[in-house]
């Protein structure tokens, strides 16, 4: 099993799952960025645009997103679902893979703890399955 190091808001620290095929992109990106874990993950993951060996900072990361997100509406691609993806926000992605994941069955206490939530009501704001059966046990009859 592969589990990757991650620093969260407020210093928090974790070890979050990874599948194989995402360590493998992961290396792949490491190593064509000369970042040398050496079976750590103590460097900075995403650098500094400079070229300074420093994390992002959620501003950088922030205009990342938003600068990719006026991109893809502006191409001829993007523009049929410009209003769709004007909901797209760094945080935006954390909410989508939670809703994916209890969406898709997994335990919402495995949820809460890649998600480092400390309460699992927080965890739940995202679970639309109980609506999906309410919503298939009524359509059926």
């Amino acid at each position: 099993k592969i589990l990757w190091g991650v620093v969260g808001k407020g210093g928090a620290e974790a070890y979050v799952p990874l599948k194989l095929e995402a360590w493998g992109a992961l290396h792949t990106y490491l190593s064509s960025e000369n970042i040398e874990t050496q079976g750590k993950n103590d460097g900075p993951l995403l650098r500094s645009l400079r070229g300074v060996s420093t994390n992002l900072s959620p501003d950088q990361v922030y205009d990342i997103v938003l600068s990719s997100r006026r991109r893809y509406i502006g191409s001829a691609a993007g523009q049929d679902d410009a209003h769709a993806f004007e909901k797209v926000t760094p945080h935006w992605f954390r909410h989508a893979i939670t809703a994916h994941m209890l969406d898709a069955g997994t335990d919402p206490r495995h949820v809460q703890r890649y998600l480092r939530h400390e309460s699992i009501e927080t965890t739940m704001i995202y679970d639309s399955t109980e609506d999906d059966v309410f919503y298939n046990a009524i359509i059926k009859k």
